[in-house]
């Protein structure tokens, strides 16, 4: 996604959603064309996977989404975190927990892989 979407309908057909502050997500999700919507918000986590299977988009949590991007791409997963390590050494913070960021911010799987790629690049070195 490379812009907002600022026109959208008012999400009233999300008739799946319980919560209805969600259903702006919904209507811009829609007028966007999205694929996917990632979010931890439970009105969308927690949906029932018939009431997935009605929506136009699928809908991940942040740990399932980078989840997917390491298994479609884990090439350019490892020169990203290259280039992290590399800029957050010049800064001063050399020992940055990567994968300790990750947990707090609610993707322990993600950072499970973190850690060993950050295992691998230093044995690489």
């Amino acid at each position: 996604m490379d812009g907002r979407i600022d026109d959208y309908p008012s999400g009233q057909d999300a008739v799946v959603l319980a919560d209805p502050f969600d259903r702006h997500i919904h209507a811009a999700a829609i007028a966007g064309s999205m694929d996917c919507v990632v979010s931890l918000d439970h009105g969308f986590t927690d949906l029932p996977t018939a009431a997935r299977d009605t929506l136009d988009y699928e809908i991940y949590t942040p740990d399932e989404f980078f989840l997917l991007i390491d298994d479609s791409s884990p090439r350019l997963v490892r020169a990203t975190l290259r280039r992290q390590i590399r800029y957050f050494s010049g800064s001063g913070r050399a020992h940055l927990d990567f994968a300790g960021a990750l947990v707090k911010s609610d993707c322990p799987a993600f950072a499970e892989r973190i850690a060993e790629r950050c295992r691998e690049i230093a044995f690489d070195q």
